[in-house]
């Protein structure tokens, strides 16, 4: 007991030793020799950890210390990104060689490396998830209540997801949290001035590494090429309906905070915050957002397999179907926030991709739906997804996209409907000779200088085309299409 209990408080102290490391060494002052020094503290705590390697296993680490103090001599000289690299990459080595052994061809090394690489950052996760083993295993020990603060501590942990996607895909509440961390700050007057968001991350970072990397498992040799990262199903060792109730709960809870949001901003048209404009509001949402709804969509998946947590609690089945509600509501605000970014700053390519996205997105919730109410397999909604991605897909194959592009810039542009974006004559040269009927359409509405611009871009688009069609295997119907109705506008240009 008294070796497990040095164990852990090795785990809890030595992360915290490298964050102060890394603190003074790289956030304090500009990083010199700082780096080298660095990395010798983390190779001092690995050794303090895991203790000096027996004969075989000390061989290889010898080979590795040697090079990772070549390489510390190298970013002594100067840190350079590839020596910060070669140095992560070869303390990995020696600590997964330290704990499991060598391994015997270079494949096998390149394996280990990966899978520590995966390994690293979900290690608290892993140890997270067994401590609700042990704590399942031996719940007659363990108060009903601790039970329930597990199960919530889990559903709370799996809905930061959400929170940090729509931190990042929604200026409200980013600015809401960055106030609500600010406030914290001030309140803690016994915290220095010093403490900023920026250092607080690299602590953080520095303090879940340190973990991760001191507590690399120990691998044997029928393990070390593939080793099983994540541990049994949560389903065998806890009560899956409780945690599956909470996390529902927890999930549809930080959901009505985007939900609310949207409905009020957007939906309902109310003034934005100070500061803010629609399209701020906007730009930031479409990926992150519907990058949440597939996080729901597959957990819902989860839920409704075979014998699920769905198909057993009733109440579990109206928390899924609240969620997909405020899924679908995510979605087409999304794409109501393309279309007002796209009022301001015109469309562009990837913004047609994130419509397209979105729209498959949503067409996949209501196969979801479609699947629970029909008692449907997965196996069916995966093919029905299928379906209609592939469906899509072909459709798209089919559309000029730059054509399309053109004309909408040019129709909702500023000069010819007084409200848009001002017409963006370079991103019209980069659509290519697809942008010439658009481009004539508005050049008549131009003049000064932009006319004389708009003139110039036609002419170079229209001896782009002529160089495109002028022999037959550069010939497309769209192309033709294209010079048939910009031809009486333009004497030919043609580059020799």
């Amino acid at each position: 007991m008294t070796a497990i209990r040095r164990s852990l408080v090795m785990l809890l102290v030595l992360p915290l030793v490298l964050a102060a490391a890394g603190d003074y060494l790289l956030y304090s002052s500009s990083i010199g020799v700082s780096a080298a020094v660095f990395f010798a503290v983390a190779v001092v705590l690995l050794i303090v950890r895991t203790g000096i390697p027996g004969k075989q296993r000390g061989q290889y680490a010898l080979v590795l210390l040697a090079l990772l103090a070549g390489l510390l001599i190298a970013l002594a000289k100067e840190p350079r990104t590839l020596g910060v690299l070669l140095a992560i990459v070869v303390l990995l080595l020696l600590a997964t060689t330290i704990r499991g052994g060598p391994e015997a061809t270079i494949r096998r090394w390149l394996a280990r490396l990966v899978l520590v690489s995966a390994e690293l950052p979900l290690r608290p996760l892993v140890d997270q998830i067994n401590m609700g083993r042990w704590f399942y295993r031996h719940r007659r020990l363990v108060p009903r209540w601790a039970l329930s603060l597990l199960f919530w501590g889990l559903a709370g942990a799996a809905g930061l997801v959400f929170v940090v996607l729509f931190i990042i895909g929604n200026p409200i509440i980013s600015d809401l949290a960055e106030r609500s961390f600010n406030t914290v700050i001030r309140l803690l007057r016994t915290i220095p001035e010093w403490l900023t968001v920026g250092r607080v991350g690299l602590w953080l970072g520095l303090i879940l590494a340190g973990y991760g990397l001191l507590r690399l498992r120990r691998w044997g040799r029928r393990t070390s090429v593939a080793p099983r990262i994540m541990p049994a199903p949560i389903a065998s060792v806890v009560h899956e309906d409780a945690l599956a109730m909470r996390a529902l709960v927890v999930f549809n809870l930080i959901f009505a905070v985007e939900t609310v949001i949207d409905l009020v901003y957007l939906w309902g048209g109310a003034a934005l915050p100070r500061g803010l404009t629609y399209a701020d509001f906007a730009h930031r949402a479409a990926y992150p957002l519907v990058a949440a709804a597939l996080l729901a969509a597959g957990f819902v998946l989860m839920l409704h397999r075979e014998n699920g947590p769905a198909t057993r609690s009733r109440l579990i089945k109206v928390l899924v179907f609240v969620w997909l509600a405020q899924n679908a509501l995510l979605v087409l605000s999304c794409l109501l926030r393309l279309k007002l970014y796209v009022g301001v700053y015109s469309l562009t390519y990837w913004r047609v991709a994130a419509i397209i996205w979105s729209g498959l997105v949503l067409v996949g919730l209501a196969l979801i739906v479609l699947k629970i109410v029909r008692h449907r397999s997965n196996l069916w909604l995966m093919r029905a997804n299928t379906i209609a991605a592939v469906v899509t897909l072909y459709a798209c194959a089919f559309v000029n996209f730059e054509m399309l592009i053109a004309n909408f810039n040019v129709r909702h542009c500023r000069e010819v409907d007084g409200q848009g974006a001002p017409l963006d004559l370079a991103y019209l040269y980069e659509l290519g000779p697809a942008a010439l009927p658009a481009l004539h359409e508005v050049r008549d509405r131009l003049d000064g200088e932009a006319r004389a611009d708009a003139d110039m871009v036609a002419a170079a688009l229209y001896a782009d085309l002529h160089e495109q069609t002028r022999d037959w295997r550069g010939w497309t119907f769209d192309r033709q299409r294209t010079a048939m109705r910009i031809a009486p506008a333009y004497s030919v240009v043609s580059n020799p």
